[in-house]
């Protein structure tokens, strides 16, 4: 597993936390520029919603369907039910336009 950042994901660092960098670097270095690009473009989408929000990525490993999943994680301060609401416009606004092969390997939470 990778320790230090690549410097192609170095842009990435002044927009999301990493929760778990050494999972996450091989994941998008794998990945490659497609996901980038939406983790890019994703922080305006969310703050039109969301407002100024931290965001965080995170990496999950499904051993069942052994294949690994990244989270963008919007961390808000909103009710809950508020907050379920706002996810579904970003859907509906956003989300479900990206490209499906995108989306099975990277998702969005709150």
């Amino acid at each position: 597993m990778l320790s230090e950042m690549p410097s192609e994901l170095e842009p990435l660092t002044d927009i999301y936390t990493f929760d778990n960098p050494a999972e996450i670097y091989p994941f998008l270095l794998s990945a490659g520029n497609p996901i980038i690009e939406v983790l890019k473009d994703a922080p305006s989408h969310i703050a039109e919603l969301f407002g100024d929000t931290p965001l965080h990525l995170k990496a999950i490993c499904d051993p069942e369907e052994d294949s690994e999943v990244l989270f963008i994680e919007i961390q808000s301060d909103l009710p809950a039910d508020r907050t379920v609401d706002l996810l579904d416009a970003l859907d509906d606004r956003w989300w479900l336009k990206v490209d499906k092969d995108i989306r099975k390997r990277l998702a969005v939470d709150v």
